[in-house]
């Protein structure tokens, strides 16, 4: 089956009611999480200022995007990361954008946690703007970093 859309993707959850885009970030939750979901973006937009120029134009002539999963529970997440470490954040490939998945609960008020990930992905991008992210990682791979 060729996916073409996120919501068709096995990462993502029915859960997700409410979403927040800008640009190369698309952040995913429950309507509850509302108000988790804005801080989560309000710490994307002033930590990632030095790379919004770069990152923003990627995503307009490349529609490079950052798809985040911000799952209710740990039962949620796990039901929708079949392989890797339960416990931890994930991120994996779709088509030439990634996903990032998340237990809400257990990241909590540590938005930092999430830096890695992205510095990453927006790394990648700046270093590789026209490589597809298949390239770099195996179908099935997650990756999982301390």
């Amino acid at each position: 089956m060729n996916i073409k859309y996120i919501v068709e993707s096995e990462f993502y959850s029915k859960s997700f009611d409410g979403a927040i885009f800008d640009g190369p970030f698309r952040i995913y939750f429950a309507q509850y999480q509302e108000q988790s979901g804005l801080e989560l973006f309000h710490h994307l937009i002033h930590t990632y200022t030095s790379y919004n120029k770069d990152i923003k134009r990627l995503n307009r002539n490349l529609k490079r995007k950052v798809f985040m999963f911000m799952y209710p529970n740990s039962l949620e997440k796990n039901k929708h990361q079949p392989k890797g470490d339960q416990n931890k954040i994930f991120i994996t490939p779709f088509k030439t954008d990634y996903i990032i998945g998340f237990n809400s609960n257990a990241l909590g008020a540590n938005k930092r946690a999430l830096e890695p990930y992205l510095k990453f992905i927006c790394e990648n991008w700046l270093m590789q703007p026209s490589n597809k992210v298949q390239e770099h990682f195996k179908d099935d791979f997650l990756i999982h970093l301390d």
